[in-house]
């Protein structure tokens, strides 16, 4: 009970605030009624009103439109003829359009092709283009990332291949294949080698490299090319006896340099699961050279970046997964260590998982990251060896990475489910009552069984938690005291490890 108290004060305090971009944890389902759901939240793409997020489906993706209370607005799953599109990430354009990149099978070749997807703001689908090897049609090639050019004249896209393939790819404004070049050599033997866009319009590129003929220890690599491929600049931050676990992330600093984060095992590529995962970022000068190395230390093991960017102010913030939880930090353009963030969704049960894979700043400086919640509803997928179901997690922080002022270094998190009308496969509650001043007696339906406790959870408009009581198995009468509830509509909802049996619409008026 003592968790649930926490909670309640802090989600009370949460409702307290009214700004636009106003901190939230939010869990959100977009397909309700479909019993094989994996859905999770790979990038994140906000603007003045909304929150765009690429969700990856099995075997498709999906782009959800969210306002900024994380409500649906509107959703477009994105597949092919084959049911087998994986999009990896994307870039709003300069008309307010969306642009992804990854790759499908074709399965006329069985072969692996690239494919960009454009969608409009109000998630019309304007075209999908796919692309084969430039070499040679016999061998497999996946997207990686995509960028506008300065000009808003082309896309810019890399793939990359098995081998030493590797092009850089430039189109229209319509998909249409202009130019590649090659990227001869093999120090991108990963297919995680994402490109970003410089201060001077040119490219850098993230990736690995092995330094000896053992190919034991795998290092970062930074180069600088431009768009045409050809190199400005390349640096291999050596690492000693340890590997590179993760393909590198760069993010380019308002002076001119690049905080490149990575994530490294510190024994041999064997050993998996990695046990032994630390996190440095290295910061470059503009050339590229190593100024300073900060180790993102403390907290739990075997944490990792999955995103990085810089702030408005300078900054540069990350998030990742550590142990089971969501991670946020944020450092100073020098290195310096300013934060670190935990987060946990603590009424999730019986798992405690929140993973964040992608992230980006508000306008106002709050910082908003999607990534995915275990659901304790099993997946019937028998396909699904791993038998667990995924939804999207939405999480907006201040620019500490709090939920409220002062928040400690971790921080327990309830997400309101989907209550609404569409999800017309939950029962309602009877509810008496409604509207209540003081007091609302709650019947549980007959039907609704649960093995031991259940909880009746009170959710405000904006889906922040207000209150939670245990319910026993077996009782179908529950009175709740909502004399201290301030007046105004609220969601109460019945739940059992994380699964949502029933809920309903109540009003509390004085």
């Amino acid at each position: 009970m003592k968790t649930c108290y926490l909670l309640l004060v802090w989600h009370l305090s949460l409702a307290a605030l009214s700004a636009q971009n106003a901190p939230l944890y939010k869990v959100i389902d977009p397909e309700p009624d479909n019993p094989f759901y994996k859905h999770w939240g790979t990038g994140m793409y906000p603007t003045d009103s909304f929150y765009y997020v690429l969700a990856t489906l099995h075997q498709s993706n999906m782009v959800v439109k969210l306002n900024k209370q994380g409500d649906i607005v509107k959703q477009i799953k994105l597949t092919t003829a084959h049911d087998n599109l994986s999009l990896v990430s994307g870039t709003i354009t300069q008309d307010g359009s969306l642009v992804f990149v990854g790759h499908y099978i074709n399965w006329d070749i069985s072969r692996n092709q690239a494919i960009l997807v454009k969608v409009d703001a109000d998630l019309n689908l304007q075209w999908m283009k796919d692309y084969s090897h430039p070499l040679n049609s016999n061998m497999s090639i996946f997207g990686t990332s995509v960028v506008e050019t300065d000009d808003h004249q082309n896309y810019i896209f890399n793939t990359a291949s098995f081998g030493d393939s590797y092009f850089l790819c430039r189109t229209d404004l319509n998909g249409n294949l202009l130019s590649t070049h090659h990227l001869i050599d093999s120090l991108y033997p990963n297919l995680e080698c994402p490109i970003i866009k410089t201060n001077d319009g040119n490219l850098l590129m993230c990736g690995s490299a092995f330094l000896d003929s053992t190919n034991v220890f795998s290092h970062p690599v930074v180069r600088k090319i431009d768009l045409q491929g050809n190199i400005i600049w390349h640096q291999t931050i050596p690492i000693g006896t340890h590997s590179n676990y993760k393909a590198p992330l760069a993010t380019v600093l308002q002076n001119g340099g690049y905080a490149v984060a990575c994530t490294i095992d510190s024994v041999p590529t064997s050993m998996f699961p990695p046990q032994n995962l630390y996190n440095p970022i290295y910061i470059l000068n503009e050339n590229g050279i190593v100024q300073q190395e900060v180790r993102l230390e403390g907290g739990y093991r075997s944490k990792f970046t999955t995103a990085v960017i810089t702030a408005s102010n300078g900054d540069i913030i990350g998030c990742g997964r550590g142990s089971a939880k969501g991670w946020l930090y944020r450092a100073t353009s020098d290195g310096n260590i300013l934060w670190q963030r935990y987060f946990s969704d603590s009424l999730q049960r019986p798992w405690s998982l929140v993973a964040l894979s992608a992230i980006a700043e508000n306008p106002d400086g709050s910082i908003v990251s999607a990534g995915y919640a275990l659901d304790s509803m099993p997946n019937l997928n028998p396909y699904d060896s791993e038998n667990q179901n995924t939804n999207i997690a939405l999480l907006v922080t201040d620019a500490d990475g709090c939920l409220v002022p002062g928040c400690p270094g971790e921080q327990f998190i309830t997400a309101a489910p989907e209550v609404s009308e569409a999800n017309t496969h939950l029962p309602w509650l009877s509810v008496t009552p409604n509207p209540a001043q003081t007091v609302l007696s709650v019947r549980i339906p007959d039907r609704i069984q649960y093995a031991s406790t259940a909880l009746l959870q009170l959710f405000n408009a904006l889906g922040s938690l207000v209150f939670d009581r245990d319910v026993e198995s077996g009782v179908s009468v529950q009175e709740l005291n909502v004399e201290g509830v301030a007046p105004g509509f609220y969601y109460l909802v019945l739940r059992e490890y994380g699964r949502t049996l029933a809920r309903q619409k109540v009003m509390v008026q004085r």
